[in-house]
């Protein structure tokens, strides 16, 4: 999951913030 989400983060407008909260269980971009 996490490198789904990285990889679409980096895509994104803030990719090399892109992670995910496991503490949330969100992403955050």
């Amino acid at each position: 999951m996490n490198i789904a989400i990285n990889g679409f983060g980096r895509i994104g407008r803030l990719g090399f913030r892109a992670g995910w909260d496991n503490s949330k269980g969100q992403a955050y971009f």
